[in-house]
């Protein structure tokens, strides 16, 4: 079950990790090795977090990679159930 809107990656980034350590953009993006305008698309919510930058986040910041991902996938399937629940799509098959 989804959390009631979840955060965007960059969001918790930010909140954990970024503010408390008295960190830049610039010196996370550094450690990541990616460009500081990329990064900070992704701590703005402007672009989705991909599978190689959860691999790089968890090398620099912590948190598996997995949990990463998971942050990612709430807050784009709970922005998409916003928008359109599909509510006319019928089910083909029973419950498995």
């Amino acid at each position: 079950m989804l959390m009631h809107n979840p955060p965007h990656p960059g969001e918790v980034i930010q909140g954990l990790f970024i503010k408390p350590n008295d960190l830049t953009l610039t010196d996370v993006a550094k450690a990541l090795n990616v460009s500081p305008s990329n990064f900070s698309r992704l701590i703005n919510g402007k672009i989705a977090l991909s599978s190689d930058m959860a691999v790089r986040l968890s090398r620099v910041l912590g948190l598996e990679p997995l949990t990463w991902m998971r942050m990612q996938a709430d807050y784009d399937i709970w922005n998409v159930q916003q928008q359109d629940d599909h509510a006319e799509l019928k089910r083909l098959v029973g419950e498995a």
